[in-house]
């Protein structure tokens, strides 16, 4: 198999740590989603995996998230917890 038949696989650096109550947010970690150029199929696009989420806030609350439904309940939960707490 040479250079010019493999599939390219896409890369993403670890995600950073989560957040804690010592420092709060939210952290989401999503890989990039690549188009394979040398394919005949140019406009399938494809997630490399699922996104994560992960958020703390200094009065003790966490949550944690797998996928792109969840995380996005997950930030808009977090948004509303942030905006009644802080």
């Amino acid at each position: 198999m040479n250079a010019s038949t493999r599939r390219p696989r896409a890369w993403a650096p670890p995600p950073s740590p989560d957040p804690t109550q010592a420092e709060p947010g939210i952290r989401i970690s999503a890989a990039p989603i690549y188009r394979n150029h040398d394919d005949r199929a140019r406009w399938m696009l494809e997630p490399a995996s699922r996104p994560t989420a992960a958020c703390a806030c200094r009065c003790g609350y966490t949550g944690r998230a797998t996928g792109t439904e969840r995380v996005a309940a997950l930030v808009t939960e977090y948004a509303e917890h942030r905006a009644a707490c802080w």
